[in-house]
């Protein structure tokens, strides 16, 4: 597993040895980015990235690659938040937090503008923390939220959200969320 775009291209990452964790693809990954960029337009240089259910920490740390201003990771399983310590230790703007991802609490305010979320398949967490997300104003109007899910899940989004594109790699569905400004 290797970082696939950027400033750290091909700078592999450690991985846990346990069956617990399950790290996006490195094909996955380059097309949620590409997505990313060359469809939403997301001005890296600009964005704060949230990578939740971290992991190994490869989708933030492709955000930061390709220049992210920070990224906060937040995972509470233990073999993930070591290889995750290691893994952002080249960059200076990454943060590692152990916590709930479904409802983290940050001892300070902050809004990010893009959002990871990659929770173990289905098991409900991403309702929870959309709406944790939404209630603790930690996304904005013009955040992006990228889930990963289970290719034969299904969620039905509050209306608070709104679904923007949904692609499928292998077993994994990926959707691409933002708020729905309809209502706001």
């Amino acid at each position: 597993m290797r970082i696939i775009g950027g400033t750290y291209r091909g700078k592999k990452l450690f991985t846990p040895q346990d069956a617990k964790t399950r790290p996006t693809t490195d094909r996955a990954r380059e097309s949620i980015f590409n997505v990313l960029e060359n469809g939403i337009h997301i001005p890296f240089s600009k964005v704060s990235v949230l990578d939740l259910y971290a992991g190994t920490g490869a989708l933030g740390l492709e955000a930061l690659s390709r220049g992210a201003k920070d990224a906060l990771f937040i995972d509470n399983y233990p073999e993930a938040l070591h290889v995750l310590s290691k893994n952002i230790s080249f960059f200076k703007n990454a943060k590692v937090l152990k916590e709930d991802a479904a409802v983290f609490s940050l001892p300070q305010k902050k809004c990010f503008d893009l959002v990871f979320m990659d929770p173990p398949y289905g098991k409900g967490f991403i309702l929870k923390t959309l709406h944790h997300l939404h209630a603790k104003e930690y996304i904005h109007s013009n955040t992006w939220i990228v889930c990963e899910l289970g290719k034969s899940e299904e969620i039905d989004l509050p209306n608070t959200f709104y679904l923007s594109k949904k692609k499928v790699y292998g077993k994994t569905k990926i959707l691409f969320i933002v708020l729905n400004k309809n209502i706001y």
